[in-house]
């Protein structure tokens, strides 16, 4: 049996922490939303809070200028 570090809630979403991975990976994480969970190794996490990051705030994205060089870089 896996035994549970510690867990974090708000709303209908879920994030455990396990001491022992469940295979030889570091799949410590297990994310519940409703009914569906998923195992996440801490890089999974990361990758994910990026993307999400990142569509949530797509639009402050657009407002940014950025230089490369001397190149002005469009960000789409």
């Amino acid at each position: 049996m896996r035994e549970e570090t510690g867990r974090i809630k708000k709303n209908n979403v879920t994030l455990v922490e396990y001491a022992n991975p469940v295979h030889f990976s570091d799949d410590k994480f297990f994310i519940i939303s409703g009914v569906v969970g998923i195992h996440a190794t801490r890089q999974e996490l990361n990758d994910l809070y990026t993307v999400l990051n990142y569509y949530l705030n797509m639009d402050s994205f657009t407002e940014c200028k950025v230089k490369v060089g001397d190149q002005d870089v469009a960000i789409q």
